[in-house]
């Protein structure tokens, strides 16, 4: 958010998971230099995701976590102190159960239960519970970031090689493995209620001509075998040719959301997946396919 008037040039930037705000001044300038920075945890943390300036140069920021807004009241003294900071009261219930809430601010605090050094939240590789587009190099294999809005409930085992059967076991594994201390089993079943109660991301709208086509392709094609159900996954692991022993189904809900493709993202594009450009194999014989079935069955796809 930027300020403008008297404080004209001053960006401040919210950190979710570090609860905190950062002042940057002379912003659009070349000789841009940090201002102040302040941590907005008062008897709870903050949450901050949204912020807002005020005309006498303040910051408002919405406090996801206790649902109210704080009042951050700026000096002009020193680059690193803030003359006052406010909370308000309670402005608006959450919509999630008490549980559900709390496994909100658990996925975006950072914190050493989670990462090593408190250095990362679950938000930092699941942004907006999505994911980062990026593959990671994790126990010798290249694995990407998996999409977890609305891909969650009904598609255990978990983990690219269905490595872990139930939620709570590949949070605690995926903590483990980040160097995490782990959370408390409560923690753990809120964080685990939080997820399940994530909505699937919102679908493209297609050409519904060209998308009953590819469902045509999809189902004669064979991807049922393998894709079917409410979470379009049988649940499970299969041997293809690539770097792991055995893969498990991923759930197709969002498709249009999750690129890259396969467990090493190798396909770009759900085009470049279908037509066989990935570095994994024995999928299905969707290489042989033409252009325009390609094109339909991709339409299909991304309305999942």
């Amino acid at each position: 958010m930027r300020s403008s008037g008297s404080a004209a040039r001053r960006l401040y930037v919210a950190g979710i998971g570090s609860d905190s705000l950062l002042q940057i001044r002379n912003a659009s300038q070349a000789s841009a230099t940090s201002g102040a920075s302040l941590g907005l945890t008062t008897d709870e943390n903050c949450g901050p995701d949204g912020l807002a300036v005020t005309a006498s140069g303040g910051v408002l920021a919405w406090c996801s976590f206790t649902r109210s807004v704080t009042r951050i009241d700026f000096t002009e003294d020193g680059p690193r102190s803030a003359s006052r900071m406010r909370s308000g009261p309670r402005l608006i219930a959450s919509a999630m159960t008490p549980r559900q809430h709390q496994g909100l601010v658990l996925f975006h605090t950072a914190s050493p239960a989670v990462s090593e050094d408190g250095n990362l939240a679950c938000a930092s590789c699941h942004p907006d519970n999505r994911a980062d587009g990026l593959s990671w190099r994790i126990e010798k294999h290249e694995l990407q970031t998996p999409l977890l809005a609305g891909r969650v409930v009904g598609t255990h085992p978990y983990k690219w090689d269905g490595g872990d059967a139930t939620l709570r076991d590949s949070l605690r594994s995926t903590m483990k493995r980040l160097g995490g201390t782990g959370l408390a089993r409560r923690d753990t079943d809120a964080l685990a209620a939080y997820l399940e109660s994530l909505p699937a991301v919102r679908t493209p709208t297609r050409d519904a001509a060209q998308v009953a086509r590819g469902k045509k392709v999809f189902e004669t094609e064979g991807c049922r075998s393998c894709h079917d159900g409410p979470s379009y996954t049988d649940q499970q692991r299969h041997k293809l040719a690539g770097t792991l022993r055995e893969s498990d189904t991923p759930s197709l809900l969002g498709a249009a959301a999750s690129a890259p493709y396969f467990h090493d993202g190798s396909a770009a594009t759900l085009e470049s997946l279908l037509r066989d450009r990935g570095a994994v194999h024995g999928m299905a014989d969707t290489a042989r396919l033409g252009n325009q079935e390609v094109a339909d069955l991709v339409a299909f796809l991304e309305t999942l």
